[in-house]
Protein backbone atom coordinates (compact mmCIF):
# COMPACT_ATOMS: atom_id res chain seq x y z
CA UNK A 1 0.00 0.00 0.00
CA UNK A 2 1.39 3.43 -1.00
CA UNK A 3 2.38 5.76 1.70
CA UNK A 4 0.49 9.02 2.08
CA UNK A 5 2.77 12.09 1.82
CA UNK A 6 3.16 13.80 5.13
CA UNK A 7 3.47 17.54 5.25
CA UNK A 8 6.50 18.28 7.39
CA UNK A 9 6.82 21.95 6.71
CA UNK A 10 4.86 24.59 4.81
CA UNK A 11 7.71 24.50 2.31
CA UNK A 12 8.21 20.69 2.21
CA UNK A 13 6.25 17.61 1.15
CA UNK A 14 7.47 14.22 2.38
CA UNK A 15 6.55 11.47 -0.09
CA UNK A 16 7.95 8.71 2.06
CA UNK A 17 10.93 8.17 -0.15
CA UNK A 18 12.09 11.77 -0.49
CA UNK A 19 11.31 15.29 0.60
CA UNK A 20 10.27 17.80 -2.11
CA UNK A 21 10.96 21.48 -1.58
CA UNK A 22 7.89 23.59 -2.50
CA UNK A 23 8.05 27.17 -3.80
CA UNK A 24 8.08 29.91 -1.24
CA UNK A 25 4.80 31.61 -2.25
CA UNK A 26 3.57 34.80 -0.56
CA UNK A 27 0.56 34.46 1.58
CA UNK A 28 -2.69 35.49 -0.13
CA UNK A 29 -4.36 38.20 1.92
CA UNK A 30 -7.27 40.58 1.48
CA UNK A 31 -4.80 43.39 0.99
CA UNK A 32 -3.00 41.60 -1.84
CA UNK A 33 -6.30 40.75 -3.49
CA UNK A 34 -7.37 44.38 -3.27
CA UNK A 35 -4.11 45.59 -4.76
CA UNK A 36 -4.41 43.16 -7.65
CA UNK A 37 -7.93 44.27 -8.34
CA UNK A 38 -6.78 47.88 -8.21
CA UNK A 39 -4.01 47.20 -10.69
CA UNK A 40 -6.48 45.55 -13.07
CA UNK A 41 -8.82 48.51 -12.77
CA UNK A 42 -5.99 50.90 -13.59
CA UNK A 43 -5.06 48.89 -16.65
CA UNK A 44 -8.68 48.77 -17.82
CA UNK A 45 -9.05 52.51 -17.26
CA UNK A 46 -5.83 53.24 -19.13
CA UNK A 47 -6.91 51.11 -22.09
CA UNK A 48 -10.32 52.79 -22.12
CA UNK A 49 -8.76 56.26 -22.10
CA UNK A 50 -6.35 55.38 -24.89
CA UNK A 51 -9.24 53.99 -26.92
CA UNK A 52 -11.07 57.28 -26.48
CA UNK A 53 -7.99 59.20 -27.58
CA UNK A 54 -7.61 57.00 -30.63
CA UNK A 55 -11.25 57.63 -31.48
CA UNK A 56 -10.68 61.38 -31.03
CA UNK A 57 -7.77 61.37 -33.46
CA UNK A 58 -9.79 59.38 -35.99
CA UNK A 59 -12.85 61.61 -35.81
CA UNK A 60 -10.89 64.86 -35.88
CA UNK A 61 -8.99 63.70 -38.96
CA UNK A 62 -12.25 62.64 -40.58
CA UNK A 63 -13.65 66.09 -39.82
CA UNK A 64 -10.66 67.81 -41.42
CA UNK A 65 -10.98 65.59 -44.50
CA UNK A 66 -14.70 66.34 -44.69
CA UNK A 67 -14.00 70.08 -44.57
CA UNK A 68 -11.42 69.80 -47.36
CA UNK A 69 -13.84 67.77 -49.46
CA UNK A 70 -16.64 70.27 -48.90
CA UNK A 71 -14.37 73.07 -50.05
CA UNK A 72 -13.41 71.14 -53.20
CA UNK A 73 -17.04 70.24 -53.88
CA UNK A 74 -18.01 73.88 -53.54
CA UNK A 75 -15.35 74.98 -56.04
CA UNK A 76 -16.55 72.34 -58.51
CA UNK A 77 -20.15 73.45 -58.04
CA UNK A 78 -19.18 77.06 -58.74
CA UNK A 79 -17.91 76.02 -62.17
CA UNK A 80 -21.12 74.16 -63.00
CA UNK A 81 -24.14 75.80 -64.69
CA UNK A 82 -25.97 75.75 -61.35
CA UNK A 83 -23.22 77.74 -59.63
CA UNK A 84 -22.84 80.67 -62.01
CA UNK A 85 -24.97 83.10 -60.03
CA UNK A 86 -22.92 84.59 -57.21
CA UNK A 87 -26.11 85.23 -55.23
CA UNK A 88 -26.34 81.47 -54.63
CA UNK A 89 -22.78 81.07 -53.38
CA UNK A 90 -23.16 82.01 -49.73
CA UNK A 91 -26.35 79.93 -49.16
CA UNK A 92 -24.63 76.92 -50.76
CA UNK A 93 -21.53 77.37 -48.61
CA UNK A 94 -23.61 77.72 -45.44
CA UNK A 95 -25.48 74.52 -46.36
CA UNK A 96 -22.19 72.60 -46.64
CA UNK A 97 -21.07 73.99 -43.29
CA UNK A 98 -24.29 72.95 -41.59
CA UNK A 99 -24.01 69.40 -42.98
CA UNK A 100 -20.51 68.94 -41.54
CA UNK A 101 -21.38 70.46 -38.18
CA UNK A 102 -24.52 68.37 -37.89
CA UNK A 103 -22.61 65.18 -38.71
CA UNK A 104 -19.76 65.68 -36.25
CA UNK A 105 -21.89 67.11 -33.47
CA UNK A 106 -23.38 63.60 -33.27
CA UNK A 107 -19.98 61.90 -33.00
CA UNK A 108 -18.76 60.50 -29.68
CA UNK A 109 -15.83 62.70 -28.65
CA UNK A 110 -14.10 63.60 -25.43
CA UNK A 111 -14.71 67.16 -24.22
CA UNK A 112 -11.19 68.14 -25.25
CA UNK A 113 -11.65 66.73 -28.76
CA UNK A 114 -15.00 68.46 -29.09
CA UNK A 115 -13.34 71.77 -28.31
CA UNK A 116 -10.67 71.02 -30.89
CA UNK A 117 -13.32 70.25 -33.49
CA UNK A 118 -15.22 73.43 -32.66
CA UNK A 119 -12.03 75.47 -33.06
CA UNK A 120 -11.06 73.82 -36.36
CA UNK A 121 -14.57 74.14 -37.73
CA UNK A 122 -14.93 77.77 -36.70
CA UNK A 123 -11.63 78.79 -38.33
CA UNK A 124 -12.41 76.85 -41.50
CA UNK A 125 -15.97 78.15 -41.78
CA UNK A 126 -14.95 81.76 -41.13
CA UNK A 127 -12.14 81.71 -43.70
CA UNK A 128 -14.44 80.06 -46.22
CA UNK A 129 -17.24 82.55 -45.67
CA UNK A 130 -14.88 85.49 -46.15
CA UNK A 131 -13.49 83.96 -49.36
CA UNK A 132 -16.96 83.19 -50.70
CA UNK A 133 -18.21 86.70 -50.01
CA UNK A 134 -15.09 88.24 -51.53
CA UNK A 135 -15.49 86.04 -54.59
CA UNK A 136 -19.14 86.96 -54.93
CA UNK A 137 -18.27 90.64 -54.63
CA UNK A 138 -15.64 90.25 -57.34
CA UNK A 139 -17.99 88.31 -59.60
CA UNK A 140 -20.69 90.92 -59.11
CA UNK A 141 -18.13 93.55 -60.08
CA UNK A 142 -17.25 91.62 -63.24
CA UNK A 143 -20.92 91.44 -64.21
CA UNK A 144 -21.35 95.13 -63.44
CA UNK A 145 -18.33 96.08 -65.54
CA UNK A 146 -19.57 93.99 -68.47
CA UNK A 147 -22.96 95.70 -68.36
CA UNK A 148 -21.24 99.05 -67.99
CA UNK A 149 -19.20 98.44 -71.13
CA UNK A 150 -22.37 97.74 -73.07
CA UNK A 151 -23.96 100.93 -71.71
CA UNK A 152 -20.83 102.89 -72.55
CA UNK A 153 -20.69 101.64 -76.12
CA UNK A 154 -24.39 102.35 -76.55
CA UNK A 155 -23.80 105.89 -75.29
CA UNK A 156 -20.93 106.39 -77.74
CA UNK A 157 -22.91 105.03 -80.67
CA UNK A 158 -26.12 106.89 -79.92
CA UNK A 159 -24.74 110.05 -78.38
CA UNK A 160 -27.07 109.62 -75.40
CA UNK A 161 -24.87 109.25 -72.33
CA UNK A 162 -27.69 109.32 -69.75
CA UNK A 163 -27.96 105.54 -69.32
CA UNK A 164 -24.22 105.21 -68.79
CA UNK A 165 -24.25 108.10 -66.32
CA UNK A 166 -26.94 106.35 -64.29
CA UNK A 167 -24.89 103.15 -64.38
CA UNK A 168 -21.78 104.89 -63.08
CA UNK A 169 -23.78 106.60 -60.33
CA UNK A 170 -24.93 103.12 -59.29
CA UNK A 171 -21.32 101.94 -59.18
CA UNK A 172 -20.50 104.78 -56.78
CA UNK A 173 -23.53 104.09 -54.59
CA UNK A 174 -22.63 100.38 -54.39
CA UNK A 175 -19.07 101.15 -53.37
CA UNK A 176 -17.44 99.77 -56.50
CA UNK A 177 -16.20 103.08 -57.90
CA UNK A 178 -14.83 106.27 -56.33
CA UNK A 179 -16.75 109.47 -57.19
CA UNK A 180 -13.73 111.07 -58.85
CA UNK A 181 -13.18 107.96 -60.97
CA UNK A 182 -16.85 107.99 -61.97
CA UNK A 183 -16.55 111.62 -63.07
CA UNK A 184 -13.59 110.77 -65.29
CA UNK A 185 -15.39 107.76 -66.79
CA UNK A 186 -18.43 109.83 -67.71
CA UNK A 187 -16.29 112.64 -69.13
CA UNK A 188 -14.32 110.18 -71.26
CA UNK A 189 -17.52 108.60 -72.57
CA UNK A 190 -18.97 111.98 -73.48
CA UNK A 191 -15.75 112.84 -75.31
CA UNK A 192 -15.82 109.56 -77.25
CA UNK A 193 -19.50 110.04 -78.09
CA UNK A 194 -18.78 113.55 -79.39
CA UNK A 195 -15.84 112.29 -81.47
CA UNK A 196 -18.01 109.53 -82.90
CA UNK A 197 -20.77 111.98 -83.81
CA UNK A 198 -18.28 114.37 -85.44
CA UNK A 199 -16.84 111.50 -87.47
CA UNK A 200 -20.32 110.44 -88.60
CA UNK A 201 -21.27 114.01 -89.59
CA UNK A 202 -18.01 114.57 -91.42
CA UNK A 203 -18.65 111.41 -93.38
CA UNK A 204 -21.95 112.94 -94.59
CA UNK A 205 -20.43 116.23 -95.74
CA UNK A 206 -18.82 115.03 -99.01
CA UNK A 207 -21.95 113.12 -99.98
CA UNK A 208 -24.25 116.09 -99.35
CA UNK A 209 -21.83 118.48 -101.01
CA UNK A 210 -21.81 116.32 -104.13
CA UNK A 211 -25.60 116.23 -104.05
CA UNK A 212 -25.72 120.03 -103.85
CA UNK A 213 -23.32 120.31 -106.80
CA UNK A 214 -25.57 117.94 -108.73
CA UNK A 215 -28.49 120.29 -108.23
CA UNK A 216 -30.23 118.54 -105.35
CA UNK A 217 -31.78 121.51 -103.53
CA UNK A 218 -32.93 119.40 -100.57
CA UNK A 219 -29.32 118.54 -99.89
CA UNK A 220 -28.57 122.21 -99.20
CA UNK A 221 -30.74 122.22 -96.06
CA UNK A 222 -29.37 118.92 -94.92
CA UNK A 223 -25.82 120.08 -95.36
CA UNK A 224 -26.59 123.25 -93.45
CA UNK A 225 -27.90 121.25 -90.52
CA UNK A 226 -24.86 119.02 -90.57
CA UNK A 227 -22.57 122.00 -90.50
CA UNK A 228 -24.55 123.63 -87.70
CA UNK A 229 -24.19 120.51 -85.58
CA UNK A 230 -20.52 120.22 -86.43
CA UNK A 231 -20.06 123.78 -85.26
CA UNK A 232 -21.79 123.04 -81.96
CA UNK A 233 -19.63 119.97 -81.47
CA UNK A 234 -16.44 121.76 -82.39
CA UNK A 235 -16.08 119.97 -85.68
CA UNK A 236 -15.48 121.45 -89.13
CA UNK A 237 -16.61 124.97 -89.86
CA UNK A 238 -18.98 125.94 -92.67
CA UNK A 239 -16.08 127.07 -94.81
CA UNK A 240 -14.20 123.82 -94.31
CA UNK A 241 -17.27 121.78 -95.27
CA UNK A 242 -17.60 123.58 -98.59
CA UNK A 243 -20.90 125.30 -97.78
CA UNK A 244 -20.86 129.02 -98.67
Amino acid sequence: MARIPILQDPQQINTGNQTIQTPNLPAVTNASIGKAMGDVSNVIFDISEKAKRANDVTKLTEASLAMNKAQADFATWQQSPEGQNEKDWLPKWESLQNDIKSTFDKQELTPDARLQFADRFSNWATRGTINVQAGAFKQAGVRMDATGEVAKQTAIDSGDVSIYEDHVKGEVAAGFTLPEVATLKVAETKKLARQKRIADLNAQVPILTQAVNNGDKSAIEKLAKVNDELGELGGKSTEESGLY
